[in-house]
């Protein structure tokens, strides 16, 4: 990724210090790319060997989800309620 990258570099080498900076910044970008990419890749394999891990993974998941979705909707209820002016009943005076 550096390598594809590196023409940047040589560009901006015309002005030296900016040829530093700009090469520094490319390594930290190929290397977080990389890091990402290589990181993807071990997870694909490591669920390709171990398929239950995938499902409980993909249950957990949708647990989790519907826990925090019915608890966002819970208290969107609990906060309309509590707008509503508190009604009257009959013992309270005027």
């Amino acid at each position: 990724i550096s390598t594809i990258l590196q023409p940047l570099a040589v560009a901006a080498d015309i002005i030296p210090c900016v040829g530093d900076c700009i090469g520094a910044g490319i390594g930290i970008v190929a290397t977080l790319i990389g890091l990402f990419l290589s990181l993807v890749v071990i997870g694909i394999a490591w669920v390709a060997n171990r398929p239950i891990i995938l499902g409980v993974a993909v249950g957990g998941t949708a647990l989790v989800g519907l826990l925090v979705f019915n608890g966002f909707r819970r208290k969107s209820v609990r906060s309309r309620n509590l707008d509503m002016p508190p009604e009257k009943n009959e013992l309270q005076l005027e």
